[in-house]
């Protein structure tokens, strides 16, 4: 997409599969640190906190709700920029690899969310205060009577579309206009380098693996008084987020824009911090079920879990990550994609035979 000058031809060795590594990796330290550099120094003054800030609202006492349509109205810090980036968005000349990317990784990871809330909502969530919404509820799975009732408020649905089209328009927006000297050539998105850096990572599977053993292993062994129940939140976030993208992760650190990924990370980590950890959690908007949390707690934000901090990451990092993956494969050729996906699947033989047919050479 552009709306501006072409930019200049890549540099002879811009494409090459290495050169595309070493940016990446590059990009993903320099990431790691900014986060390191915020979140340590946090985490510190965190631990250093004794008693969890009391929530503002106590809907059992018969206390007044001091936030009317709260959750709804806060919304608007999702749904304002996807229409300021809307606009600009309808500025441009898609090309066809942008607009499937784009389309794709909006409606699927939405998707993800409404499965959410549809299927886990009663397992790992609480909505407390319904003065803070309208008051219309979409039905949703209860556990463990595993019957669907009536108890999800719709702005959970309105949140996860307004919250990925907020976070993708951002990236695209920022890769496209203000760090568009940081972003991959259109030019490198060739059979060439995605031959070499599309390849799955099963070893990945056991980061999964472990990630959800050691949040078991806090769970039920850590000093702590939340040992019941079993870290069904955070085993989501792995299996749904986590894992996938790993698995693909060639992709995602030769073609992100890493300069864009920042400016979206840390803005969505900003919004998080006043929507959810100084507004969501204490006025009960939302809250979430001890038994499905790790035990590990933000006392100054009323005891906010950290999958609820991790969450905004992990977010940021699956839209992203999707986007350039699905980028990438919409650039090659129908029978590029097709060569491609034999090779990726380990059917080498059967790639090569359908490149003869499809007069590209060998693989």
């Amino acid at each position: 997409m552009n709306d501006a000058p072409a930019p200049a031809v890549p540099a002879p060795d811009a494409c090459d599969v290495e050169a595309l590594r070493r940016r990446g990796r590059e990009g993903f330290q320099k990431v790691l640190w900014l986060l390191l550099v915020a979140f340590v120094p946090a985490a510190i003054t965190v631990l250093t906190t004794q008693e969890p800030r009391p929530f503002a609202y106590h809907p059992r006492q018969g206390q007044e709700n001091p936030t009317p349509f709260g959750y709804t109205t806060s919304l608007l810090l999702f749904l304002v920029p996807c229409m300021v980036f809307g606009v600009w968005l309808l500025r441009l000349t898609w090309t066809r690899p942008e607009a499937w990317a784009y389309g794709f990784c909006l409606v699927g990871l939405t998707l993800v969310g409404f499965v959410l809330d549809l299927l886990f909502a009663g397992l790992f969530f609480t909505f407390e205060n319904p003065g803070a919404v309208l008051g219309w509820h979409v039905p949703g799975l209860a556990w463990p009577s595993l019957r669907f009732t009536f108890k999800i408020p719709v702005e959970e649905f309105v949140f996860y579309l307004a919250g990925f089209a907020c976070v993708l328009s951002l990236y695209v927006w920022a890769s496209e206009h203000w760090c568009v000297r940081d972003q991959v050539p259109d030019a490198c998105r060739a059979l060439g380098p995605a031959r070499r850096l599309v390849r799955w990572h099963p070893r990945m599977l056991l980061v999964g693996a472990g990630l959800v053993a050691a949040a078991c292993a806090w769970k039920f062994l850590g000093p702590h008084g939340w040992r019941s129940g079993f870290p069904g939140y955070f085993t989501f976030l792995v299996a749904a987020s986590v894992t996938p993208t790993l698995l693909l992760l060639g992709v995602s650190l030769a073609y992100i824009n890493w300069q864009a990924f920042s400016l979206a990370l840390f803005y969505t980590l900003a919004v998080s911090v006043l929507w959810e950890a100084l507004l969501g959690v204490p006025y009960r908007w939302w809250g979430y079920q001890e038994t499905q949390m790790l035990g590990l707690y933000v006392r100054p934000a009323s005891n906010l879990p950290v999958e609820a901090v991790l969450v905004w990451v992990a977010v940021t990092w699956t839209t992203v990550s999707l986007y350039e993956a699905v980028h990438l494969w919409w650039s090659l050729d129908k029978p590029d994609r097709h060569r491609l996906l034999l090779e990726i699947a380990g059917v080498r033989r059967l790639a090569g035979f359908y490149a003869r047919r499809q007069r590209l050479g060998p693989p």
